[in-house]
């Protein structure tokens, strides 16, 4: 695993300076919590893994593999708590949702289609 001292280090000094910030804080001044998805749209019986994590201001990705998933309604679209295995069940539409670290939650939709 590579690890970039720079970012680590950035990453850090930001994190030191926010001792005692909310959640809100930390996520504006490092980067926010998004989903890295290969598409916004299904047929009905596919499958997609979807990543949740930090999106830093320059692009870069990071996984927080503690990252909880959950989809509704359960009749478009399911998805595995821990794995984020998306199976689309019915056409419409369904949101996905992500709670980072346990304190941050994001939602992203995606589409089914027959």
């Amino acid at each position: 695993m590579r690890v970039d001292v720079r970012r680590a280090l950035w990453v850090a000094a930001a994190a030191l300076l926010c001792v005692g910030c909310d959640p809100e804080t930390i996520q504006t001044t490092v980067g926010e919590g998004g989903f890295r998805l290969p598409s916004t749209t299904l047929r009905v019986g596919d499958t997609m893994t979807i990543e949740g994590g930090v999106r830093f201001h320059d692009g870069t990705f990071v996984l927080d593999t503690s990252a909880r998933f959950s989809a509704s309604p359960p009749s478009v679209a399911t998805i595995d708590n821990m794995s984020g295995l998306l199976t689309a069940h019915n056409a419409g539409v369904a949101t996905v949702s992500a709670i980072l670290r346990g304190q941050v939650t994001i939602d992203t939709t995606v589409v089914v289609t027959q």
